[in-house]
C-alpha cells in the first residue's frame, strides 16, 4: 500500500495555503470539432479515451481513425484550467 504524506502536499505562501494536486475535478463533458467530413469527439482536456460508450475519437467520412490519444508531460496529465470551443472551432 502506498501512503502519501499530506503535509508535504500543503504549500504555504505568506498566509495563503495551496494543496498540491495531480488531477482536477472529474468532468465528463465532451468537445466536438468539425471540418468538412472530418470531426473529432474529445473529453474536456482534448484527449480521446476509450471509455463509456466509446464515442470519442477522430473520424473522417463516418470511419473512426483514432480511438485513443492522451497528452502527458513527464508522465502526468496536465491539469485543465479552462477550455471552450467557439462556433468556428477555435479553442
Amino acid at each position: 500500500m502506498n501512503v502519501r504524506n499530506t503535509a508535504d502536499e500543503i504549500i504555504r505562501v505568506n498566509e495563503q495555503f495551496y494543496i498540491l494536486a495531480s488531477s482536477s475535478l472529474a468532468d465528463n463533458r465532451t468537445q466536438v470539432l468539425k471540418h468538412g467530413d472530418t470531426f473529432g469527439v474529445f473529453d474536456r482536456r482534448g484527449d480521446i479515451e476509450p471509455v463509456g460508450q466509446g464515442a470519442q475519437g477522430l473520424y473522417h467520412e463516418e470511419t473512426r481513425f483514432l480511438s485513443k490519444l492522451v497528452l502527458k508531460l513527464e508522465g502526468e496529465r496536465p491539469i485543465l484550467l479552462s477550455s471552450s470551443v467557439k462556433e468556428d472551432n477555435r479553442l
